[in-house]
């Protein structure tokens, strides 16, 4: 599904655009200087999509936010439940 670039980039700023209202924005990974992403969104009829970017790590790299693109692509996905266990020390 495509979504002007223009409101992709309204709904990264939680402004519902196009029939379509954030959900959340998350880190799926990261290379050298950029921070790889995923702007999840619902529609009206409460079905989600996400679409991939990236946003520069330093001042100095330009994050791709469909800057140079007419539309942004999203694709369907759904929400899953992930347990996740983590150890902290403790004193002896």
């Amino acid at each position: 599904m495509k979504i002007k670039a223009d409101d992709a980039r309204d709904l990264l700023e939680g402004i519902s655009s196009a029939g379509f209202e954030y959900v959340t924005d998350v880190q799926t990974g990261e290379s050298r200087w950029h921070e790889l992403r995923q702007l999840i969104v619902r529609d009206e009829a409460g079905q989600l999509f996400a679409s991939d970017y990236e946003d520069g790590l330093t001042e100095n790299q330009e994050g791709d936010h469909w800057w140079y693109r007419e539309f942004a692509e999203f694709y369907p996905v759904r929400q899953r439940e992930v347990v996740v266990v983590e150890y902290e020390r403790i004193s002896a």
